[in-house]
């Protein structure tokens, strides 16, 4: 699940996911950082999302949260492992708990 804090990580979310061979889920904010030329896309999530990256994250097991604070808790797995990773600590486990956080830049 990418946010706002993507920019400019594109090339790097793609080959985490190829890595991972995991499908990448956004957020209105990373819409436009992680949406373009990227395989593993599925789509937004969110109140305004597709059907798509909702059934994605609510099928995870391990959650991956990229530089967002994405606040819509009926929209998170509820059984799902969750690992943030932002560059402000003020925003890990903001709107939901966290079982990782990690604190820095790509």
């Amino acid at each position: 699940m990418c946010g706002s804090g993507c920019a400019g990580a594109h090339e790097e979310l793609v080959a985490l996911a190829a890595k991972l061979k995991a499908p990448i889920v956004h957020a209105l904010r990373g819409k436009e950082h992680v949406e373009y030329d990227n395989p593993y896309d599925v789509g937004m999530t969110g109140l305004i999302g597709f059907s798509s990256g909702f059934h994605t994250m609510m099928n995870a097991d391990t959650l991956i949260l990229l530089g967002t604070q994405f606040p819509y808790r009926a929209f998170y797995p509820s059984d799902a492992k969750i690992i943030q990773i932002d560059i402000n600590p003020g925003s890990i486990g903001a709107h939901s708990k966290v079982d990782m956080a990690l604190v820095g830049r790509y």
